[in-house]
């Protein structure tokens, strides 16, 4: 899977939520430890497997990793948080 095997230490979450929020952040911008973007990998590989049956594990971190390393998954991440929403009004 290409994926490392971690010491539950190394991927230690934040104290708080907005803590938590950072360090996801970080890793969605490139700025994370190997350690966090490997178990990003890793849940978002599983999600992708979900949504998509027909493709094999590997290939879903592989799809997941690209989205990460390329920025897409944090340009994604944005739209989601902060979405432009227009409405079309009648006259």
């Amino acid at each position: 899977m290409g994926l490392p095997r971690l010491d539950a230490v190394a991927i230690k979450g934040g104290d708080t939520v907005e803590a938590s929020a950072k360090i996801f952040l970080s890793v969605l911008k490139g700025e994370g430890t190997a350690a966090q973007e490997a178990v990003v990998l890793a849940n978002a590989g599983t999600a992708l497997k979900v949504a998509r049956p027909e493709i094999d594990f590997p290939t879903a971190v592989e799809q997941a990793r690209e989205a990460l390393k390329s920025g897409r998954a944090y340009e994604v991440f944005k739209k989601l948080v902060n979405p432009t929403v227009s409405f079309a009004v009648s006259k």
